[in-house]
């Protein structure tokens, strides 16, 4: 479940970095230097998600499994504040959300990866492989997918609404999976 949730939160949210100067310019932004303001400004929020989560991991009792899922839910946000925005500073905000997300996404799912009780350090090399492998995979199909959906219906609304699901939803799963699991080895 973590690497089903870090695919769909990262390659949602890798979609709209692939798909920046489109977004720009189906919100009405013609001139690419507003694109590249953008791109960095969702690069500049992902190093400070990364050294958000990474700092909030550091607090004892915090599992990592709910920071992804927090990152699952931020990308969700994420996803549907920037199909939603009409205005610069909606979109400024959701592309900040989009870029912490990213970085707290990137940050703590390797170590969600070894804080399972299922990958010893022994396995954990084949098992990061297999979940940047999957990643990899997803962030090369889910662009193309939501350029599909885009030049078919001419918004970004539909696909980012179903990312945006797709976000919540694993996240969800994720916690109630993480919430079964701690119950188990208490209970």
């Amino acid at each position: 479940m973590i690497v089903v949730t870090t695919c769909c939160v990262n390659s949602g949210l890798f979609s709209i970095l692939a798909l920046v100067m489109d977004l720009a310019r189906n919100k009405g932004y013609e001139d690419e230097s507003v694109a590249i303001t953008l791109i960095m400004l969702t690069f500049v929020s992902s190093v400070a998600g990364r050294m958000f989560v990474g700092g909030v991991n550091l607090i004892p009792r915090m599992h990592s499994v709910l920071l992804l899922t927090g990152c699952g839910v931020m990308a969700s946000v994420a996803l549907i504040t920037v199909a939603m925005a009409t205005e610069f500073y909606t979109l400024v905000i959701g592309l900040v959300m989009v870029g912490s997300a990213m970085g707290g996404c990137t940050t703590i799912y390797a170590k969600c990866i070894l804080d399972t009780s299922t990958v010893t350090l022994e396995s954990y090399p084949l098992a990061l492989g297999i979940a940047n492998t999957s990643e990899g995979v997803f962030d090369a199909l889910v662009p193309v997918l939501v350029a599909t959906a885009v030049d078919t219906h001419g918004t970004y609304l539909y696909a980012f609404s179903i990312l945006s699901g797709l976000c919540v939803s694993t996240a969800v799963v994720l916690s109630l999976t993480f919430v079964c699991v701690v119950l188990r080895k208490t209970g």
